[in-house]
Order: structure tokens, then sequence, then C-alpha cells
């Protein structure tokens, strides 16, 4: 067996770069929706009127 790291140079050169480019515009906007939910979490357990408003918007959703 040889440890040594395989050259992935036709494994790169068969991406293209749109889609190397699609793949990190799909791991920003995860990044930043996880982010976006772990804010909202954060300021629904901290801020009482956060937390009021957020169950608001969900009753409303809700009611449709």
């Amino acid at each position: 067996m040889d440890a040594t790291p395989k050259d992935n140079s036709e494994a790169n050169a068969r991406i293209s770069p749109r889609e190397k480019k699609l793949g990190i515009a799909v791991s920003v906007s995860v990044f930043a929706l996880n982010a976006l939910v772990v804010l909202i979490l954060i300021l629904d357990r901290t801020v009482p009127s956060f937390h009021q408003l957020l169950m608001g918007i969900l009753d409303w959703i809700n009611s449709l």
C-alpha cells in the first residue's frame, strides 16, 4: 500500500468552473441559513418581546 497522496488533477479537471462556483454558493447559502436559525433561536430565548413577535407570526401562518 502506498500512503502518498494521490494526484487529483484529473478529477479537478472534470469539475467545471461553473460547478465549483455553484458548490461554493450552496455552501455559503447553507451556512447563512444555519446562522439565521441560530440567531432566531438565541433571540427567542433571550428577548421576551421577540418571542411574542415570533409566536404571533407563527400563529398568523398557522391560521392561513
